[in-house]
């Protein structure tokens, strides 16, 4: 609470529990006073400290709710002065100027907040990072395969240049000749074996 100037028989509802009333000449000390002196507000661990010009309202691992308004319907304004207020969920509020409720978070929730958001952040970038591996592994497996193909079709294509360069051409001729030779052999046995007939045999 950065400025606090209520009017005669002002009233003000911090989580829930009816401060009050204030009158012209009151200030944050007051305010703090009040806050502090309420049981309630004691056991659900809410305080109120004064820092230089400002008063500070903390509260144990829960937020902490302040209400210009009563719980009638339509509400009712219970405080007419000047309340300034700023905090971890809302900046700069006015009552004066028609805001009649904020909520802020506690140093320990919105600690907390930041821890819970971070840790979501995190998941976030380490599933990012684990989808980005998986591409990059499919990736590197394609190279890996068809770096293996073109190491291999080299080694064909180098045993078949060698072949050719390191030929014998009086071999490869006289292989040739003889295979020649062999086909023309057997040519000439299945002419003679196909003119046979079983008359032939009588």
């Amino acid at each position: 609470v950065t400025s606090f100037a209520p009017a005669t028989d002002d009233e003000l509802r911090v989580n829930g529990e009816i401060l009050g009333p204030f009158g012209v000449g009151d200030d944050i000390a007051d305010l703090a006073n009040a806050i502090n002196g309420n049981a309630a507000l004691q056991e659900q661990g809410v305080s109120a400290t004064v820092r230089g010009t400002e008063l500070v309202i903390e509260a144990e691992g829960r937020d902490v709710s302040l209400s210009a308004t009563d719980n009638a319907d339509p509400p009712n304004q219970i405080f007419n002065g000047g309340l300034v207020t700023d905090g971890a969920k809302a900046d700069e509020l006015d009552v004066a100027n028609g805001v009649l409720n904020a909520n802020f978070a506690s140093g320990d929730q919105a600690y907390r907040d930041l821890i819970a958001s971070s840790l979501t952040n995190l998941d976030n970038a380490q599933e990012s990072i684990l989808l980005t591996q998986t591409d990059l592994g499919g990736r590197m497996n394609a190279v890996e395969s068809t770096q293996q193909f073109l190491e291999d079709s080299g080694l064909y294509s180098k045993k078949i240049r060698s072949e050719l360069e390191d030929l014998d051409y009086a071999e490869a001729i006289s292989n040739l000749s003889f295979q020649s030779f062999v086909l023309q052999a057997a040519q000439q046995s299945f002419a003679q074996v196909s003119r046979l007939s079983l008359f032939d045999r009588l």
